[in-house]
């Protein structure tokens, strides 16, 4: 029996059966996540290039700084150095002095013609606090009591106390007052 041989090398049939692949369904968080990968991936390559942006900013503005700073003059930049110590200092100064005039000014308002003061002194105490030690006299106690009222109405004046009374042969009445200036009061500023 003969065998009939094929002698054809082309296949008639395929090697491999094709399979068909069924569409796979995608999970929601898998979706998420590929978006969230891809925004990360797209923000880090973008704040990549503005780092190199702004570092290219950073060396042409310091080139053109020091392009700037040979341009000054040495003596000029150690004049307004100068300047600007003693605008300093001065600042300083006007910041800590007192302006006692508006007490005086104060002063003269609130205190009534029954009244009259003849000593007075001023001190700077502990925390700058100012404290002020009057004595006068008065034509009588209701001088002095309108007197207590009118610096007590004062929020300049903190704390005054009237003290040590002494009436004379002639019905004056002789009396000591301290008290403490508001430091708001007395600022030059």
């Amino acid at each position: 029996m003969p065998q009939e041989f094929q002698t054809s090398f082309i296949p008639k049939k395929p090697i491999t059966e094709e399979k068909t692949l069924a569409p796979r369904r995608v999970s929601p968080f898998a979706f998420i996540a590929a978006i969230l990968f891809f925004l990360a991936l797209a923000g880090s390559v973008s704040l990549y290039f503005y780092k190199a942006l702004l570092n290219k900013r950073i060396s042409a503005m310091d080139t053109e700084l020091k392009r700037i700073e040979s341009q000054f003059d040495e003596s000029f930049v150690a004049d307004v150095s100068r300047l600007d110590r003693r605008i300093l200092a001065s600042k300083e100064i006007l910041s800590g002095h007192l302006a006692v005039s508006p007490f005086f000014l104060l002063l003269e308002d609130i205190t009534i013609k029954s009244v009259r003061f003849n000593k007075f002194q001023f001190s700077v105490g502990e925390e700058k606090t100012y404290e002020v030690k009057m004595s006068g006299q008065a034509t009588g106690y209701r001088a002095i009591a309108l007197q207590a009222s009118l610096f007590g109405g004062q929020a300049s004046i903190v704390n005054p106390i009237f003290s040590n009374f002494v009436l004379d042969d002639k019905g004056r009445v002789s009396f000591d007052l301290s008290f403490n200036l508001d430091s708001k009061f007395l600022s030059y500023q």
